[in-house]
């Protein structure tokens, strides 16, 4: 007889109105419990879905050498949502990269933003607008540019 244990590793955040506690299930990168995550930030399902999918991939995926995403790329990837996602932002695209790093994407009005995530967890910035102006550093420098753009795109 098999019993459920709790997640290997479990994350916590935001408001005591919507705490999420986010951790890895077997077969899936990431499953939520919570009571209203999914009414209060509507694109976290989506995003939750995609993970998932990126990270059903085998070794290999491309046809060549590509590994899996990883699981500290999927959760470093959730830690940067959550801290500048808005509650209208729009769910980004979700890339797997050949290294096992994920590649969050939104483009829209004139803005193209990219968030790279490392297979260990490490984030990269890009955001080019149309008027010419270009970031591209590290996440944790441009956290507050990234929210101001990503609150933009929500407001279609």
């Amino acid at each position: 007889m098999t019993t459920a244990s709790a997640p290997s590793h479990a994350w916590i955040a935001g408001t005591r109105e919507m705490q999420l506690a986010v951790g890895f299930a077997t077969g899936q990168v990431i499953a939520i419990s919570a009571e209203k995550p999914i009414a209060v930030l509507p694109w976290l399902a989506t995003v939750v879905e995609r993970l998932n999918d990126v990270g059903r991939l085998k070794p290999g995926w491309d046809g060549e050498a590509a590994s899996s995403p990883t699981r500290e790329a999927a959760l470093a990837s959730l830690r940067a949502l959550f801290e500048v996602m808005w509650q209208d932002s729009p769910a980004p695209a979700i890339i797997p990269m050949y290294d096992g790093g994920l590649q969050l994407e939104w483009h829209g009005q004139g803005l193209d933003v990219e968030l790279s995530v490392a297979p260990a967890g490490d984030r990269h910035v890009w955001i080019a607008e149309a008027s010419g102006g270009e970031i591209d550093d590290e996440f944790r420098s441009v956290v507050e540019d990234l929210r101001k753009h990503l609150g933009a795109l929500g407001r279609v």
